[in-house]
């Protein structure tokens, strides 16, 4: 395939990139209506300027300047060579002389082709229509596919196409070819040439030794399996169960360890599966929600691991001012102590709740003046424009020669880890729909926006009058750090777990008692087993196990019958305390101030539409969907939370009795008992039976 990438690369990074905007029919638009690129190919030392229906292609031969390739609305195509004397001469497309320009300096051009009607678009990908493949054959691959296209899809991902997949038939057999665009320049792309079979460098299982409860399937355990791929020409991360494996010896019901032999392409991979028979597991193949989306292609803020970056900047307007100590509060509300706060800086509440495992470190900017006043940004927003985006964008632009935007990239994905704008103009308490409220979204451009080779993409947009709120439980805190912790459980890819309507799907979220529902307290082991900061005892059958604390141990239990991954239906229990992270609003907002055993129910399955957000991989929320991602279950009975209400200290299971959790989802029975005798101050016995 002569140069395939390099024309796709030209077609879809410097124009459709630079075109498509937030609406998912503006792509339509821009391949409609504004044709427009320039590229430059250092190999040969042409420049190619391509604007509505002409390519001006600039060269440097003994006579010739330029030549301008153009093609009329009835389709007769010419050349216009432009002479280094200045004078201009046209060629026919009947003259020898056209195709020989053509071979030797025209880059053919399908952009001029692709308009909306040729499209069909899911939500996500634009897929060519079938009756236009073989013209794609034609006039996009230059006739170099060695088979049959069978399709030619684009891949949107943070409102960009970052992503070719084509699809070939050869020989009775379909390969998928897949080309990233997404960390090619937009002037130096430098692509290498692309058969119907890659070269293969290396491959690696996602784990090498797992352990499954006894009577556990090869194909349930293997399932969830994924293997690395690195081609010379990229990576690609497939699932395991994509390609041919085997085992001899594999016995579900013998304990032992078994070789798993793998055939990816040419290569073999060996994975080691260990079956025990124990009442619990431990789970070594966990995948955390980042690494999934690192898997998937899809977008987040915050790397929940780590030495995370975070870049923070007050914003005034000339009607709203900033204190003279804005800076200087700040600096102590994200990065400072306990003490300087009267509760928790973000740094260390993130530290905390994480058992060390995330530690938040960056930098407040100097107050940035947008030089018009709030209402002109108000109204803008009003208008249905993303006034926020203007404010971020000038801001980004006035410190770009003050600071380095790369050092806030810490996991060198291309993208600052997290931007918090900070804005002085009064919050908005009586619509949540304004703009002066609180809220995480994605920072979407019609162009490329590189500041020190990185972008914006997840951003906090917070006033900075929430800093100052009274907290629920009344007590005045030097700075309130409630509502920033919250919405960097956004950033870290977590999503809202209260109602957002009334109308629509059960009520009450968890009933208040969380970081992610009312803002209070620490975050629940869903929460943290979703961002690698605990794994849980997976439990199968009837055993007994102790817990010490969450807050300070992490340890929780995971109920399910047949355990494959995080992402199914199951029961969570962990020992709660009224202390940590959870003390300052113990007894407000839902939130226990009271010891026992917290369960909830979890239908954490994926969505099988197509996205681009960790915000949206579930199947199910707490808001719009019938079935809840994550309830709490009332140890009451009560179920006073789907009506709207906040939970109390009856929704806690007490010690020293038994109880039952029974629940039927998908034709699937989840049924155990249960009962906690408290051990120590920090640890209770948990006694489990399976109900058959």
């Amino acid at each position: 395939m002569k140069k395939v990438l390099l024309i796709i690369t030209i077609l879809l990074v410097c124009f459709i990139s630079g075109c498509y905007a937030k609406s998912k029919n503006e792509l339509y638009y821009a391949l409609e209506h504004s044709y427009s690129y320039s590229y430059v190919d250092e190999s040969t030392s042409l420049k190619y300027l391509y604007d509505n229906d002409n390519l001006e292609v600039y060269i440097d031969s003994d006579d010739i300047s330029k030549l301008t390739y153009c093609e009329t609305l009835s389709e007769n195509k010419y050349i216009i060579k432009t002479l280094k004397s200045g004078t201009t001469e046209k060629v026919e497309q009947t003259s020898e002389e056209f195709n020989e320009l053509v071979n030797d300096y025209i880059v053919e051009l399908y952009l001029k082709n692709l308009v909306s009607s040729r499209f069909l678009f899911d939500g996500i990908s634009y897929s060519l229509k079938e009756e236009y493949l073989d013209d794609a054959v034609t006039d996009v691959f230059n006739n170099g596919i060695e088979g049959k296209l069978k399709s030619f899809e684009c891949i949107v991902k943070n409102e960009r196409i970052t992503e070719i997949k084509i699809l070939v038939e050869s020989n009775n057999e379909e390969k998928t070819l897949e080309f990233s665009l997404s960390n090619y320049d937009n002037t130096n792309v430098d692509i290498p040439f692309i058969t119907s079979e890659r070269v293969l460098v290396s491959v690696r299982p996602s784990i090498k030794l797992l352990k499954v409860m006894l009577g556990t399937t090869l194909d349930d355990a293997v399932k969830d399996l994924f293997i690395y791929i690195e081609f010379e020409d990229g990576k690609e991360v497939l699932d395991l169960t994509q390609f041919e494996y085997s085992s001899s010896l594999y016995d579900p019901h013998k304990e032992g360890s078994y070789e798993v032999i793998v055939k990816v392409y040419d290569k073999e991979v060996v994975v080691t599966i260990e079956v025990i028979n124990e009442p619990y597991l431990i789970p070594s193949n966990i995948e955390n929600i980042q690494e999934y989306g690192d898997r998937k292609g899809l977008s987040y803020g915050m790397p929940s691991t780590g030495n995370s970056k975070a870049l923070v900047i007050p914003v005034e307007f000339t009607d709203y001012k900033a204190p003279v100590n804005m800076k200087q509060n700040l600096e102590k509300a994200f990065f400072g102590s306990e003490f300087d706060t009267g509760w928790e800086s973000l740094t260390s509440y993130y530290n905390e709740s994480s058992y060390g495992k995330l530690n938040i470190e960056g930098k407040v900017l100097d107050v940035f003046n947008t030089g018009y006043p709030s209402t002109y940004y108000d109204n803008k927003y009003k208008l249905g424009e993303n006034a926020d985006y203007l404010i971020i964008k000038a801001a980004l632009e006035y410190y770009d020669n003050q600071i380095d935007y790369d050092s806030f990239d810490s996991n060198k994905d291309g993208y600052i880890d997290a931007l918090y704008i900070m804005y002085t103009a009064p919050i908005n308490y009586n619509d949540a729909n304004s703009m002066w409220w609180a809220f995480t979204y994605e920072y979407f451009t019609d162009d490329f926006e590189y500041y020190d080779n990185v972008e914006v993409d997840y951003y906090c947009f917070i006033g900075y009058d929430f800093f100052f709120e009274i907290p629920e439980c009344g007590k005045k805190l030097k700075l309130n750090t409630e509502t920033i912790i919250h919405e960097t459980g956004h950033l870290l890819g977590i999503p809202d777990y209260y109602d957002y309507d009334d109308f629509t799907g059960p009520d009450g979220g968890l009933g208040g008692g969380d970081m992610m529902d009312h803002n209070v307290g620490d975050h629940n082991p869903f929460t943290k087993i979703l961002l690698g900061w605990v794994t849980p005892y997976v439990v199968t059958s009837s055993t007994s196990l102790e817990l010490r604390k969450f807050n300070s141990y992490g340890d929780c239990i995971l109920l399910i019958n047949n355990f494959n991954s995080i992402y199914d239906h199951y029961y969570l229990i962990d020992f709660y305390s009224p202390s940590g992270l959870n003390q300052l609003e113990a007894g407000h907002s839902g939130l226990f101030n009271v010891e026992g055993i917290r369960v909830y129910q979890v239908y954490a399955g994926l969505n099988k539409e197509r996205i681009d957000s960790l915000l949206d991989v579930f199947a199910y929320d707490n808001s719009y969907t019938m079935t809840k991602l994550i309830k709490l279950v009332q140890a009451s009975g009560s179920n006073s939370i789907e009506k709207g209400e906040l939970s109390t200290n009856a929704d806690l299971f007490s010690f020293s009795k038994t109880y039952t959790l029974n629940t039927r989802f998908n034709y699937t029975d989840i049924v155990f008992k249960f009962k906690a005798n408290l051990v120590s101050k920090e640890k209770v016995k948990i006694e489990i039976t399976k109900e058959l």
